[in-house]
């Protein structure tokens, strides 16, 4: 959950990236900045209750994933269409693709970073008080925005 926080780091790096200014970057991510502030107090104040919350919602997409992907495969394989709009299932693939595509070329690079990190990882997460594997969770997280955006 604490990569979550650093989303709008990556929002704001990809933005730039892609020849937008700071003020658009804000602007167009004001609202993952609203609920990354909010995580982070959450998370700050009312850590268990946070996780809890975290876990159901996690559930409840697990659910409207599969049962989105159930709907897909229905209309692709029999050609009933039983919800208007929805995007056909091999365009939606292409998307998970491309995206698994630049994560197979990111993770890779985190666990890399994480390697000749690790002591600075450690020292800095000795005065935020998490261990190195929450500072690459971290990083991680920074990393994760990055291909939404590149697309």
């Amino acid at each position: 959950m604490l990569g979550l926080v650093t989303m709008p780091v990556g929002l704001i790096v990809g933005g730039l990236l892609a020849g937008l200014s700071v003020g658009a970057c804000i602007w167009q991510n004001l609202p993952v900045f609203v609920l990354a502030v909010l995580l982070l107090l959450g998370l700050w104040k009312i850590p268990g209750q946070m996780i809890r919350g975290f876990c159901t919602f996690a559930r409840g997409i697990r659910l409207v994933i599969t049962v989105g992907l159930v709907l897909g495969t229905v209309e692709y394989l029999c050609g009933l269409k039983l919800v208007p709009g929805m995007a056909p299932l091999p365009e939606a693939m292409e998307v998970v693709s491309a995206i698994g595509i630049v994560m197979l070329g990111s993770l890779p690079v985190t666990a890399f970073l994480q390697r000749i990190l690790k002591t600075p990882f450690r020292m800095l997460g000795k005065k935020v008080g998490m261990n190195s594997a929450g500072m690459t969770g971290l990083l991680v997280g920074a990393v994760s925005a990055i291909p939404a955006l590149s697309m």
